[in-house]
């Protein structure tokens, strides 16, 4: 954090992100990066829905950069760096993280 800027990222499974937005726009039951990376948009809409940030009340615009890959050990994971440009300089804040409720309650 560097005044009234944060950044980070937001690493999901790409099964998750199947779950959430359905990238498998051929429905073979394995996520390509072509159709991961044509579903890009939609997963930085989706999560704009998901993911919040507050500070003092106000709330943060928070950006969605471009995705890519991060290959773990346990698959692969969506991997999308993240900017919060907060109208203060925040002391304290509130980050609400929404992304799949309601579709998988192990997340």
């Amino acid at each position: 954090m560097h005044g009234r800027l944060m950044s980070g990222s937001v690493q999901l499974a790409v099964r998750d992100v199947e779950l959430a937005v359905g990238v498998d726009s051929n429905r073979d039951g394995r996520v390509t990066w072509r159709e991961l990376r044509a579903a890009a948009p939609a997963v930085r809409s989706y999560l704009g829905d998901h993911v919040t940030v507050e500070a003092a009340g106000a709330r943060c615009p928070v950006q969605f950069g471009e995705l890519q890959v991060n290959p773990r050990v346990d698959g692969n994971y969506a991997w999308i760096a993240v900017s919060v440009q907060c109208p203060t300089e925040p002391v304290q804040i509130t980050i609400r993280y929404q992304v799949l409720n309601g579709i998988d309650p192990s997340h």
